[in-house]
């Protein structure tokens, strides 16, 4: 019962972070329909890849994770002794990105009135939760293998006010 109190709590608490975003995006430029449109959004200065490509979500989310996670596994320095722990959390961290993606795209084309559409997000973020405690057990069997030095790297990476997307650490690029 608890949970489910958490877990609600969660959900409206998300909700209504959708919404306050939401309502705080800037009108669209004349032309322009929500966000930035067209291919030359998506071009930076010189020709060049721009910010819309990452921030609106244009640039290949799986590419960057992989760009992520290889840059951690060469932080941390693995070794062929803690390949499987590693092997195991990167297939978890990639699972969860996936599981983002999907359920980003089923919030996106909810369909139902406002009640059934919270009780789908309610849904949604109970898988959430179960696919983040499966991550953290693969966290904990990584961290398990790791050095005290690898370790003190990890623990900044992952601490108290890094960021995170998709289960990992926004600033390990």
């Amino acid at each position: 019962m608890k949970r489910n109190h958490r877990l609600l709590g969660l959900a409206a608490a998300l909700s209504l972070a959708v919404i306050g975003t939401a309502s705080a995006q800037p009108p669209a430029h004349p032309g322009q329909y929500g966000c930035m449109q067209g291919a030359e959004s998506d071009m930076g200065m010189m020709g060049g890849r721009g910010m819309a490509a990452g921030m609106m979500g244009r640039g290949d989310p799986a590419a960057r994770m992989e760009n992520r996670l290889s840059a951690m596994k060469a932080e941390l320095q693995i070794t062929p002794q803690q390949e499987p722990a590693w092997d195991a959390f990167m297939a978890q961290a990639k699972k969860q990105a996936a599981g983002m993606e999907s359920m980003r795209t089923t919030l996106f084309e909810a369909k139902g009135n406002a009640p059934d559409r919270l009780a789908q997000r309610t849904q949604l973020m109970q898988e959430r939760v179960a696919g983040m405690e499966t991550m953290t057990a693969a966290m904990k069997t990584l961290y398990a293998q790791l050095s005290p030095t690898q370790q003190a790297t990890l623990n900044q990476r992952f601490g108290p006010m890094a960021a995170t997307r998709n289960g990992m650490p926004a600033n390990a690029q």
